[in-house]
């Protein structure tokens, strides 16, 4: 099965957004997605609730997509042989494995010589278990799923349905947290799934995914503006019911919508899939290092200019060093982006 061109450049119009979105998820200034104290003044009341809808709600459905886009593409070629495993392993190991590594030594390195410490093995090893960009949690995860991929092909071939019916049950019952896991497994064996099964979604169906989305999104700000524990449960549930008709109506515009080739040309998102890798390796922590700097000159953290600023002066930046880093190392560079 081959991809349209089509569909080859939705999916990679949806990553792109989805890394913008990323970026938002880590610029907000509000401290929980649970509870925050929203200031004395009617613009430290709109400016939470604004980050909060925007943060919180809108852009988590993000992380799901790119598991599953890695779960779909993973599993493209795959054909459940010992072969076929060994391939779609040893192009990960470039892919993900040696730029998790090499960009965990460097932000450490870089950590170490702010502070003028010397390095450590210790720490050193374990900057490799807990890197400090923190987003690196999600290749982690990746990883593992490549790893045990022969079971996800198994489950997609003997018991697709019941596996799916399994991981929505663990992923509505988990409603005391967000398992990472959880994320991170169902929506990568989603993408299998939708690789070698189609889902049937009609243009009905979508405007129903589409109000259940609208609704519960505003349902979930209210509640968080009502700050009532008493709707912690509702909340969290309402965000989860979101994700997933967010998700189902994004496989619906992937597979079945209209031709996006021009938006996609001549806006700031036509980059090549290594520029947003990078951009996700290299976000963070510079992202939270510009928002302390700000905090500390303005005296603020209810800034919405700063909300916004901050995420696009980072992505214009982190592009021209890339463009830059392309031009006169494209060997190490590509290293550093899994030869993307």
């Amino acid at each position: 099965m081959l991809l349209s061109i089509e569909v080859s450049r939705r999916f990679k119009l949806v990553s792109a957004l989805s890394m913008v979105g990323i970026l938002f998820i880590h610029s907000k200034f509000i401290n929980s997605r649970w509870g925050e104290d929203f200031g004395s003044s009617l613009y430290s009341y709109v400016s939470v609730s604004l980050q909060y809808l925007i943060s919180e709600q809108i852009t988590r459905i993000c992380v799901p997509l790119f598991f599953m886009i890695s779960g779909y593409f993973f599993y493209y070629k795959y054909d459940g042989t010992l072969k076929s495993y060994y391939i779609q392993l040893q192009k990960r190991f470039k892919s993900t494995l040696i730029p998790y590594f090499l960009w965990s030594l460097s932000w450490y390195i870089i950590y170490n010589i702010t502070k003028l410490k010397f390095l450590d093995f210790s720490d050193l090893f374990n900057s490799f278990i807990n890197p400090i960009p923190y987003q690196f949690w999600f290749l982690q995860i990746l990883i593992f799923c490549f790893i045990v991929s022969p079971v996800f092909f198994f489950l997609i071939k003997k018991l697709p349905k019941i596996t799916i019916l399994i991981l929505l049950i663990f992923y509505f019952i988990d409603i005391s947290s967000f398992k990472s896991e959880i994320y991170g497994f169902g929506f990568f064996y989603l993408g299998a799934y939708l690789r070698y099964f189609k889902v049937k979604l009609n243009k009905k169906l979508i405007t129903t995914l589409i109000s259940i989305y609208l609704l519960t999104i505003i349902s979930g700000l209210i509640l968080f503006i009502l700050q009532d524990n008493e709707y912690f449960l509702y909340r969290i549930i309402l965000h989860k019911i979101s994700i997933l008709s967010g998700l189902l109506f994004v496989i619906y515009y992937i597979f079945e919508g209209i031709n996006n080739d021009r938006f996609f040309k001549n806006s700031i998102l036509a980059m090549d899939s290594g520029f947003f890798f990078f951009l996700f390796a290299a976000h963070e922590p510079l992202l939270s290092f510009l928002k302390k700097i700000w905090i500390q000159l303005f005296s603020s953290s209810y800034s919405l200019f700063a909300f916004f600023f901050l995420p696009i002066l980072l992505f214009i930046s982190i592009k021209y060093v890339y463009i830059f880093l392309k031009k006169i190392t494209p060997q190490i560079l590509c290293f550093y982006t899994g030869n993307r």
